[in-house]
């Protein structure tokens, strides 16, 4: 996967650590004993007892899971070679064009009103990307917070439905009354809050303490953060230095300030939370640096290039710091906040064949549309072999129209989902990849690499490119053509059910074991119980990939490492393709509670408007699959015939509602085509 995603989200080392300095990870701490290669290719050697060699060598890489830098005093500092090229170049170019106007005596919001439009320009001349346009104001969208206040618009959806704007539920001036300290224009502006519909306000209360957070293009900050002195109360405390409290709240304003400027106030938080924040804290931080460049006085050209300068602006800048210890959480006293997404942020803009696609989310980000520059607002989802040709449905799409493409094989031996996004830039998802009849594997296995070559996005080095593999059980035909049929192609992500050594049938073709594919491409054991139906696992451009289930192996919680489907599903503007696999009843039934659970979304009801369903789940397992949810009475549980030596069954069915009206698919086979749209029907033979 080209585009930064969820999943690669995680605490680790970081670029830049020293010989001495301790990592941490839960109930575990080494010593940087040795440090080698550079850039990407920093590793280090840890050692359990400072500055004393290991019986048993233990390397790790600078972005490797599950360890963190926790500084033994003082606050972390964030290395300059941890920073991109182009992020310097940013930072010299708009501190350049700040400073004369940063004089000494201007308070916070001064400052970051000369700053933020700065950053902008320089942003746009160094990425290429449209300079994002600065919201009037900015010192009057900054509003003091009682925690009381923050809580109640903390419930607030950062995600807005499809098609709407803040502008539908909420004005600035409505958060500002929540702020006022007037006791009738905060009871109004709470009573229109609390009166705004059930997807846009989370029911209940939410008691985390926040320090501030951004709605409606307006930033809500506690007041007593608000103050010149270090809040009483520690979670509401961002640095460990009462002096620096002040430079660490300009900085928590700047975060939201970027929230307020992403698209529709949301950013990129339909991809994550996680993948927005990253984007976020790192705008923040060019604010943040630019700032401390004037201040430090290297305002100039050369700081671009200049080590020496670069590092006393990664010294002397104050960022936002855990003023406490939670190894649970994977956090440590003076370690900087959402640092773990800056570190995967770095990761892709370190990476030539990825930086692309970095510049194409920070537009994205901006803009508040798919990097292939518009919102879905229509989609086809096109299903079919590799000798059918897919076609759209005429006269039934809207005139946006973005395809999805879904290749599947139609013949009962073969296991494949092939999810094709076109773009600029494509995607491209491969589910499984095996076959039951060995006889005729070298058949089989050509076919597929000739759908490759004709149908996969080109990655920069020429070679044709699947953003992500999943392989949803260690059956032999669910990955036994998966080393000979990518032979040759540039692979991102890798997602398996049980331990990789559990992948050990003999490939076809030639291919190398299974297990030794998993271990060169650096794929990922899915967690017990694990299940990303609230956010997806990765997106494939303006689709996403969800895991309802994997694991699934009679209890509804799952146990890593045993032999039960992974249950995926795919959303594309109102379309749901459900890829069930071997789902057994057991299997169903896990799923089942983990949709109906409490505050689960119901996937199936609008904005949905078809619904593809495909696999192998046992005739059982129909029983309780909850795929009823909002489809037509008359259809029934939408589950295809387990067909173990049978051709594969689809079901599709149109989802009434108020979601796009324009769906449609068009199923082809070998000797069988079918088109749906609303009225639901069975494919007999897709």
């Amino acid at each position: 996967m080209k585009e930064l995603q969820n999943t690669e989200i995680h605490s680790c080392p970081g670029l830049g650590r020293e010989v001495g300095e301790t990592l941490h990870r839960p109930n575990d701490e080494r010593y940087v004993l040795e440090v080698t290669g550079s850039g990407l290719e920093t590793k280090y050697q840890l050692t359990a007892k400072r500055g004393v060699p290991p019986k048993l060598p233990l390397s790790v890489k600078w972005d490797q899971k599950n360890y963190w830098y926790a500084p033994s005093t003082g606050e972390e500092v964030w290395s300059p070679e941890g920073r991109p090229g182009w992020y310097w170049e940013i930072v010299a170019k708009a501190a350049v064009a700040a400073s004369p106007r940063l004089t000494p005596g201007l308070d916070d919001l001064a400052q970051l009103d000369i700053a933020v439009p700065s950053v902008f320009r320089a942003l746009a001349e160094v990425l290429g990307v449209t300079c994002p346009e600065v919201l009037p104001d900015l010192r009057g969208r900054v509003v003091p917070m009682s925690p009381e206040g923050i809580s109640l618009l903390a419930r607030l959806n950062s995600t807005l439905p499809a098609g709407r704007t803040w502008d539908d539920y909420l004005t600035p001036a409505d958060i500002k009354d929540l702020g006022s300290g007037d006791a009738a224009r905060e009871r109004a502006a709470r009573a229109k809050i609390e009166g705004l519909p059930k997807d846009v306000l989370f029911p209940g209360t939410d008691e985390t303490p926040t320090p501030a957070l951004s709605r409606a293009r307006v930033v809500a900050v506690h007041r007593d953060i608000m103050t010149d002195r270090l809040p009483a109360d520690v979670r509401y405390q961002l640095t460990l230095s009462a002096d620096r409290h002040g430079p660490a709240r300009r900085h928590l304003i700047a975060h939201e300030l970027m929230h307020a400027h992403s698209g529709l106030g949301c950013g990129l938080q339909d991809v994550s939370t996680e993948v927005d924040e990253a984007y976020t804290e790192v705008l923040a931080r060019l604010v943040t640096d630019t700032l401390t460049a004037v201040e430090a006085g290297v305002a100039r050209p050369g700081l671009a290039t200049d080590r020496q300068a670069q590092e006393k602006v990664a010294t002397e800048a104050q960022y936002n710091v855990f003023v406490a210890d939670s190894k649970g959480a994977e956090q440590a006293k003076g370690a900087l906040r959402y640092q773990k997404n800056v570190w995967a942020l770095v990761r892709s803009a370190l990476t030539p064949a990825r930086d692309p696609y970095v510049r194409a989310q920070v537009e994205s980000y901006f803009s508040g549309k798919t990097p292939a520059g518009s919102p879905v607002t229509a989609s086809v989802v096109h299903v079919s072999t590799p000798g059918a040709g897919a076609r759209p449905l005429s006269g039934r799409t809207g005139s946006r129209q973005a395809p999805v493409h879904l290749y599947m094989p139609d013949d009962g031996a073969v296991d494949y989902h092939l999810l094709v996004v076109p773009g600029p830039p494509a995607h491209a998802v491969l589910v499984d990849c095996g076959c039951d009849d060995r006889s005729r594997g070298g058949a089989v296995v050509a076919e597929l690499r000739a759908l490759f070559q004709r149908v996969l996005p080109t990655a920069p080095d020429g070679r044709r490119h699947l953003d992500a593999v999943v392989i949803s059980r260690s059956v032999p035909r669910r990955y036994n053509m998966l080393a000979a049929a990518t032979q040759g192609l540039s692979v991102g992500m890798v997602h398996h059910t049980s331990p990789a050594p559990a992948y050990n049938a003999p490939s076809l073709e030639g291919g190398i074991p299974a297990s030794e594919w998993l271990k060169e491409h650096d794929a990922r054991e899915f967690p017990a119980a694990f299940s990303t139906l609230k956010r997806p696992l990765l997106t494939a451009g303006a689709a996403a990939v969800h895991v309802l289930g994997a694991h699934l192996d009679g209890s509804a919680h799952g146990q890593a490492g045993a032999s039960g489907s992974a249950v995926l599903l795919v959303t594309y503007g109102g379309v749901r393709l459900l890829l069930a696999s071997d789902a057994d009843t057991a299997a169903a039934r896990s799923v089942e509670n983990i949709l109906k659970g409490a505050g689960a979304p119901a996937v199936f009801t609008p904005p949905a408007s078809l619904a593809v369903v495909t696999g192998r789940p046992s005739p059982e397992a129909g029983k309780w699959w909850p795929w009823t949810q909002g489809l037509p009475a008359q259809f029934g549980p939408p589950v295809p015939d387990h067909h173990s030596g049978r051709p594969r069954r689809i079901v599709v069915a149109g989802v009434a509602g108020d979601g796009p009206p324009d769906c449609g698919a068009v199923i082809s086979t070998v000797g069988h085509e079918a088109v749906y749209g609303h009225v639901a029907e069975e494919a007999g033979n897709g």
